[in-house]
């Protein structure tokens, strides 16, 4: 009886919490204290840093290719190349709170703009957008091969799944989030669903908001309205609805995780959505998770002890930084028995393999 007391006070007080954060709709950022805090003087959206005006009569669509929580995505030609074009829908079909349009938009553009000025081989790049005209349009690069989960999944003709080429897609991830961060950026919802992959096997992490209908199962529905991917948040967000770098590190950390297992494996996949949330409660009382998640058999024991335990501590000033993450990474690639470059190419497609990062 007292714990099913505490968890009510806990839905209460994520209702409080994210019920008038979401209500705004802003997939991109959250401060612990204020907006802004989340945008250095570089990343401003200015008309200075306006994306590309494209026109969108020389946009040929070819067809739907994901629907998002906040919009759908559709592949398109652009002068002989192939795009992928974001839609912002006007409203969504998961969530009866009234939706101020105005303030959407606005939020998408502001979206737009920040991510015109990130520019990193493991960032989804945008090429530019349509803004003079409803609805308006956010135009990047098409990546071939889809989502990471889906890939790993049922891309095993493209690449062998060793521990070397799981391990050179984590470093690859976090070489971009380790560059958000050296931009005042938080992303918020790092998981292997948000990460896309090139026709060359290059693995770049993508926009937000965008997965939540394909993995719905992934999202906990608070009071039937906020999508929450509790099984990849820190406890500070859950309870205090704070986001920062040291909560990217920790759903870093569990991408890492179920990476190593394939995606085929949903963290915490034995506990309820309100045993996950009592779980992280504990760490958040006490500093420590009352169950963790396990090693993955393929993952290297000294990356779980030395990085995923680290990253999963109760005190968010215990993490490690996102850059100290890829470094970690980094060298972990050299303690492996091969090297990635000197693996065969696989066997079915002739593609070459992602680089060490």
């Amino acid at each position: 009886m007292p714990q099913q007391i505490c968890f009510k006070v806990n839905i209460h007080l994520l209702q409080q919490i994210f019920g008038k954060f979401f209500q705004k709709q802003n997939p991109t950022v959250y401060s612990s204290n204020r907006i802004d805090d989340f945008y250095s003087a570089n990343l401003i959206s200015t008309d200075e840093y306006a994306p590309i005006e494209i026109c969108r009569e020389s946009l040929e669509s070819i067809k739907s290719i994901g629907s998002g929580e906040f919009g759908n995505i559709e592949l398109c030609r652009l002068d002989n190349c192939l795009v992928a074009v974001k839609t912002l829908k006007a409203t969504t079909a998961t969530t009866t709170t009234p939706i101020n349009n105005s303030e959407v938009e606005k939020d998408f553009l502001r979206e737009i703009n920040v991510m015109s000025q990130l520019k990193h081989q493991n960032v989804v790049r945008v090429v530019g957008a349509s803004t003079k005209q409803s609805p308006i349009l956010c135009i990047t690069e098409y990546m071939e091969n889809g989502d990471l989960k889906q890939f790993l999944t049922t891309k095993k003709d493209f690449v062998e799944l060793t521990p070397e080429y799981l391990l050179s897609v984590t470093t690859q991830i976090a070489a971009g989030m380790a560059y958000l961060e050296s931009r005042k950026f938080v992303h918020r919802d790092c998981a292997a669903r948000n990460c896309l992959v090139d026709s060359n096997g290059i693995v770049k992490i993508s926009d937000f908001g965008m997965a939540r209908s394909l993995y719905a199962s992934d999202y906990y529905r608070l009071d039937g309205h906020f999508a929450l991917p509790i099984r990849w948040m820190a406890p500070e967000s859950i309870f205090e609805g704070r986001f920062s770098h040291k909560t990217d590190a920790w759903s870093l950390a569990v991408t890492i995780w179920e990476i190593f297992y394939f995606c085929k494996e949903k963290p915490f996949s034995k506990l309820s959505d309100n045993q996950v949330i009592e779980n992280l409660q504990e760490s958040y009382e006490n500093g420590t998770l009352k169950e963790y998640l396990q090693r993955p058999p393929i993952c290297p024991p000294f990356i779980y002890t030395d990085l995923l335990l680290v990253c999963w501590r109760g005190k968010d000033s215990e993490r490690p930084s996102l850059a100290a993450i890829h470094r970690l990474l980094q060298s972990a690639q050299c303690r492996l028995p091969t090297c990635l470059d000197s693996r065969p190419p696989p066997p079915k497609r002739a593609a070459p393999s992602p680089p060490r990062i």
